[in-house]
């Protein structure tokens, strides 16, 4: 009998570590004696084959539908290499119910629950005034913030070479939104 049985473990725990020895010793590919196990734990595996099924039906859906919506709040013209700093709010999609994807009863993927209101702050090179130009995501997070970092990183090296640059910030308010302990977040990061 394992040494746990005399140490306050469940006796139905102790009785299914048993249970389980015994099968080693017996399993016709590869026994394992009871003498010979030094640990025996019970772990839990969870397969990520399906993730790429989530994120596969979100950008279907996201690409099969209109473009989210936004809001130019500011232009600002700006001295070279940029043409204009530009601020607004756009509408991105989510498809959480607290800190979990909401699930389709019927086929188990992902279901759109809301959007929500992410500030950007956009830097537009010179080169857009011409025409198109590619574009350059930003994220930034505590510390730090794209606001100070977007039009710098711009300004630096990213606008001479004709890029734009967006981005947003993701703050400790925004994991609380997704269910997380945003108050031990914001201790973390000194903001209280």
């Amino acid at each position: 009998m394992p040494a746990a049985a005399s140490s306050g473990v469940d006796p139905r725990v102790v009785a299914a570590w048993c249970e389980w020895l015994d099968a080693l010793a017996t399993d016709p590919a590869q026994p394992i004696e009871r003498d010979d196990v030094a640990l025996a734990l019970r772990i839990t595996v969870r397969t990520t084959d399906d993730i790429p099924n989530d994120l596969l039906a979100i950008k279907q859906e996201v690409t099969a539908g209109p473009p989210p919506g936004f809001t130019i709040t500011s232009v600002q013209p700006s001295s070279p290499p940029l043409a204009a700093i530009v601020r607004g709010t756009w509408e991105a999609p989510d498809w959480r119910e607290g800190k979990y994807f909401k699930r389709d009863a019927e086929t188990g993927l992902p279901v759109r629950t809301k959007t929500n209101t992410v500030p950007f702050i956009l830097a537009l090179p010179r080169a857009s005034l011409e025409g198109p130009v590619p574009i350059t995501m930003y994220q930034h997070g505590n510390p730090g913030s794209a606001e100070a970092e977007v039009p710098s990183d711009a300004r630096d090296y990213l606008a001479e070479a004709g890029f734009a640059v967006i981005g947003k910030t993701m703050t400790a308010e925004w994991v609380k939104a997704a269910g997380a302990d945003g108050e031990a977040l914001l201790k973390a990061y000194g903001k209280k």
